[in-house]
């Protein structure tokens, strides 16, 4: 499904680009002209495609190499001051979420489905090499607030394309669920127990943002928006710790091959972004 969505809005950014195209330059001198608004609040909702180490496999999460997650969903609500007179520069703060989920409808990975008092396990230890059948899903929460700069190519039309960048903080955590058919106690094997989740722990991070995108204006108080941004929300702050609490692990993704020989690199959290929302927009330059 998320392949065909990837598709899906890359198609639509290219045929975007197209129609702004054409329309600019069929632009009459009669044609409705809009003014640039003084504050723009920007209501947006967004596929999410993770880039690798985000996007992997569940194999990939419990070998310390990505956090089994394959695509994501959000929201997003921008609020932007024109800083000149002309409406070109815009100074904004930025309040976003994002889900992203992925899973196994054949395995899970934990054979005991409990996680004692050590997680990462020691000597090398991971719960990837056993799997057994079943079935199991991660979850992460990303939120993240963000203050930036967009440039506007201002013109009198209805179109607006606008490019951006920004530094963001996030708050990051996660559930990974898994349903074994069994569980293995005692070198023995029991029915299995049903559902058990175990929480990777919140996480502060700092990043970065940028953004290309295009108004399109229906009136002079509200236009349409559309935009790609590409983040990369733990480029600052990484840490790996060894948790010691029940069912609990850390976000792990700083490379620390004193907790696990298999942690040699970092694992970078970051995506694309395609939003689509609304803009109102308030005042007139």
């Amino acid at each position: 499904m998320y392949k065909k969505l990837s598709v899906f809005l890359i198609s639509a950014v290219i045929l975007l680009s197209i129609s702004f195209t054409n329309t600019v330059s069929s632009q009459s001198a009669g044609a409705t002209k809009f003014k640039q608004s003084v504050v723009n609040v920007d209501l947006l909702f967004c596929y999410s495609q993770p880039m690798p180490n985000l996007f992997s496999n569940m194999t990939d999460f419990f070998n310390f190499q990505g956090y089994g997650v394959k695509y994501g969903f959000g929201s997003q609500i921008n609020v932007k001051i024109a800083a000149n007179k002309k409406g070109t520069i815009k100074p904004y703060i930025s309040l976003g979420y994002n889900m992203f989920m992925g899973s196994d409808n054949n395995n899970t990975y934990i054979d005991s489905n409990i996680i004692g008092s050590i997680y990462p396990m020691i000597n090398g230890t991971t719960y990837s090499g056993n799997p057994i059948p079943g079935t199991s899903k991660m979850i992460l929460h990303d939120f993240s607030a963000a203050g930036g700069f967009e440039y506007d190519f201002v013109n009198k039309t209805r179109w607006t394309p606008y490019l951006g960048a920004e530094l963001n903080m996030n708050v990051i955590f996660g559930t990974y669920r898994q349903s074994p058919d069994h569980v293995i106690v005692g070198g023995g094997q029991i029915a299995g127990p049903g559902q058990t989740s175990f929480t990777i722990n919140s996480a502060v991070r700092f990043g970065f943002g940028t953004e290309a995108g295009i108004y399109m204006r229906v009136h002079q108080a509200i236009a349409f928006t559309f935009c790609t941004k590409f983040k990369f929300d733990n480029l600052l702050g990484k840490s790996s710790v060894r948790t010691t609490e029940l069912n609990k692990m850390g976000l792990l993704d700083k490379s620390a091959t004193d907790l696990n020989p298999l942690m040699t690199k970092s694992r970078n959290i970051d995506y694309f972004e395609f939003l689509l929302g609304v803009s109102f927009n308030i005042g007139k330059k």
